[in-house]
């Protein structure tokens, strides 16, 4: 009867939400490293990331250091940085949507400037139409300048300075950068995107 009562709270336990979650975790992961190990012999995924030199190296997935960024709301930002998964004009506008074309890139404008496509490394370091970024921008420079006084002054293209800064290698630019990328989001969140209007329509057409 003890037996049975044990075997009854075992099913029970298991069958809840929470074991269920776990349960459901442990059997992933334990497919996924096989999976690993009978593809690549090893229980780690390679990828490519750069040494201290440039070169480029094989090295297994890792924890990044933009994931150990302390401030939640800074690190879901960076996050969504890295990944394009913001809300900036350039991958807003990207997919259609109803009574709304896909706009081309070179139509993706800035809602404050108008004046070039409201692209991660224009919003965070090249948009000057609205004073609110550049405080941001200018605050930012002088932290991150103080951290690396070798990072170049004077840049090719805020795409360039922007690649730079993502892969300095050290942890206090990251998380100052994740910190921008939260305060500049927010003030393009309080804005309507600019959609132009060759790429609306209405139901009746």
């Amino acid at each position: 009867m003890t037996r049975l009562l044990t075997s009854w709270v075992s099913i029970a336990t298991l069958s809840s939400p929470f074991y269920s979650r776990k349960l459901g975790s442990f059997l992933f992961a334990t497919v996924a490293q096989f999976w690993l190990w009978v593809t690549w012999g090893t229980s780690s995924l390679p990828s490519s990331q750069r040494n201290e030199d440039g070169e480029l190296v094989q090295m297994p997935l890792k924890l990044r250091q933009y994931l150990r960024v302390p401030v939640p709301a800074h690190r879901k930002a960076i996050t969504r940085l890295y990944l394009s998964a913001h809300r900036l004009g350039i991958e807003v506008l990207r997919y259609a949507e109803r009574y709304r074309e896909r706009t081309p890139r070179s139509w993706r404008l800035c809602r404050f400037c108008r004046r070039a496509v409201e692209s991660e490394s224009h919003a965070l370091l090249g948009c000057m139409a609205k004073p609110e970024l550049a405080v941001l921008r200018g605050d930012f420079l002088r932290d991150v300048y103080d951290l690396v006084p070798d990072l170049p002054r004077i840049w090719d293209s805020v795409d360039t300075f922007l690649l730079a800064l993502v892969h300095c290698r050290k942890f206090d630019v990251t998380r100052r950068l994740a910190k921008l990328a939260f305060d500049v989001f927010a003030v393009y969140a309080a804005c309507e995107i600019f959609k132009p209007a060759e790429y609306l329509y209405t139901a009746l057409e």
